[in-house]
């Protein structure tokens, strides 16, 4: 009687809105139509401790695994986007995109959320200590998967792939997840895919360089980086929203750095932790706005290795 649009069950969970007990602790249960039904109270045995607070309409949830507890909110993965509970109940399903989690990449979400809906696979893993919120995305059910990240110290996204995950969970601090054929991985440890090296693509926003409207050309770029080896990324430009940078081979090496208990004292080079490199590099692009480029490449020597960690950037034109 109280979903009216039919469907059926599809998951529950509880919603603590004040970090206590008492009345404040609501069960939700969500069904297949996206009708979120909300509980308070302390004995669901008794109509005089337990009520209905309200039915809610929302969008179609995906998967069975659709809720995430966020400190003290629900994360609901539905195909809207990743929604926190709080707000989405207050708001207009119209306008919801604006205060989804994933609206900075509303465009891909949907994308994602049209094609692979009915596939088994969907998860939001929050992952603390890597500073990350991992959205799994199904694209070849029980074959194929890749994620969508979100750092969350700045709420900046990308996309990770080539990692295969049916499930993810936290395991004492650290990332673990289910592969398609039954086995465990742990993620986020040394700089290797197994026994390969992992590959990074990245791009900065398109800049009118404070001229928009006037034609500019390009002609070498200063990546400003910050690196734990040796490693060198390639780098190139796009222009003019055309994402036609060409790129080189990027270098991945370890450095040679001393080790506790095995380097010698007075002859071995201490270790560092980062080193900040900034080299010239030549480019050709003409256009109103560029967009800088950049292919990394970990070193499959020392599995501490990650190469680039952080990045940035001047343009010369």
């Amino acid at each position: 009687g109280l979903l009216t649009k039919g469907g059926y069950l599809v998951a529950m969970a509880t919603w603590t809105r004040d970090g206590g007990a008492g009345e404040d602790d609501i069960a939700v249960f969500i069904s297949s139509r996206g009708q979120a039904v909300a509980y308070a109270g302390t004995d669901p045995s008794s109509a005089t401790t337990w009520e209905l607070i309200g039915v809610f309409d929302l969008g179609a949830p995906l998967g069975y695994r659709c809720f995430t507890k966020v400190a003290g909110d629900l994360a609901l993965v539905n195909i809207d986007g990743v929604l926190p509970l709080s707000k989405a109940l207050e708001t207009d399903r119209g306008a919801i995109a604006t205060i989804a989690i994933t609206s900075n990449i509303n465009n891909a979400m949907n994308e994602a959320a049209r094609s692979y809906a009915s596939n088994f696979g969907w998860q939001l893993m929050p992952y603390a200590k890597g500073t990350m919120a991992i959205l799994n995305v199904p694209i070849q059910e029980g074959d194929t998967q890749h994620q969508y990240v979100m750092n969350t110290l700045t709420g900046a996204w990308c996309k990770f792939t080539g990692m295969n995950a049916n499930c993810w969970s936290v395991f004492l601090d650290n990332l673990y997840f289910g592969g398609n054929t039954g086995f465990v991985c742990q993620a986020d440890t040394t700089g290797v895919d197994i026994t390969e090296p992992i590959a990074a693509d990245g791009q900065g926003a398109y800049n009118y360089y404070k001229s928009p409207g006037r034609l500019k050309q390009w002609k070498a770029i200063q990546p400003l980086l910050t690196v734990d080896s040796n490693s060198r990324p390639s780098v190139g430009i796009s222009t003019d929203f055309k994402d036609n940078a060409t790129h080189g081979t990027p270098t991945a090496g370890d450095s040679i750095s001393a080790l506790y208990d095995v380097a010698i004292w007075d002859t071995d080079v201490y270790a560092v932790e980062g080193r900040t490199v900034a080299d010239w590099t030549g480019v050709a692009g003409i256009g109103q706005c560029a967009s800088i480029h950049f292919r990394a490449q970990t070193s499959v020597c020392n599995l501490s290795i990650w190469g680039v960690s952080e990045w940035g950037g001047d343009v010369w034109s």
